[in-house]
């Protein structure tokens, strides 16, 4: 059985850094936060904590904490009208 790729990424909250953030940050800034984002840097900040809620608000995830789960990651890596391989 195939794993699912959002199984493979990490919980990522304020405080977080590395590649997982920096990916996540360019996936907020490709769908439409980049003024929200600011930079790309790998680094978990209070502007990518705030890029975030305002996508989980826009996306409708159930919980609208900032941190990036796997229903956040859901949304990010399946947009809607998209199909899981």
């Amino acid at each position: 059985m195939v794993q699912s790729v959002t199984a493979q990424l990490p919980t990522l909250q304020n405080g977080s850094r590395g590649p997982a953030v920096a990916l996540l940050q360019r996936l907020l800034v490709l769908y439409g936060y980049p003024s929200i984002v600011g930079a790309v840097d790998g680094q978990f900040g209070a502007k990518t904590q705030a890029a975030v809620v305002q996508f989980q608000k826009d996306q409708n995830v159930a919980v609208k904490d900032g941190i990036v789960g796997s229903a956040t990651w859901d949304k990010l890596t399946y947009p809607a009208g998209t199909q899981r391989p």
